[in-house]
C-alpha cells in the first residue's frame, strides 16, 4: 500500500512539474553575461547574452541592451560583422 501512494505522489508530481512552463530567467542571464563579460569570458558571456536577447520576462530596453554587449562581446573577439550585426539588431529592437 505504501508503494502505490509512492508511485501515485511521483506520478502526480510529474505531472504537475511538467506542466510549468520553462521560462528563461533573462534578469538573471543578463546580469551574468554582464560579470562574464568584465571577467573577460567572452564565449560564456555570448551564451548568456544570446539567451537574454530573446528571454520573454526582459523588457525591450533589456533585451536590446543583452544585445549591445553582445556586439561588445564579438568585437573584443575581432568577430567585427557580428558585433555590427548584434548592435544592428539593438536599435532595430530600441531605436531610442
Amino acid at each position: 500500500m505504501h508503494r502505490l501512494r509512492r508511485i501515485v505522489l511521483l506520478c502526480w508530481c510529474a505531472l504537475v512539474l511538467g506542466s510549468v512552463p520553462a521560462y528563461a530567467d533573462g534578469q538573471r542571464d543578463l546580469q551574468d553575461g554582464i560579470r562574464f563579460y568584465d571577467n573577460l569570458d567572452l564565449e560564456r558571456a555570448l551564451e548568456l547574452f544570446d539567451r537574454a536577447s530573446n528571454a520573454p520576462d526582459l523588457s525591450t530596453g533589456e533585451r536590446a541592451l543583452a544585445l549591445i554587449y553582445a556586439g561588445l562581446s564579438h568585437f573584443e573577439l575581432t568577430q567585427t560583422a557580428k558585433a555590427e550585426a548584434s548592435w544592428q539588431a539593438a536599435f532595430r529592437l530600441a531605436p531610442d
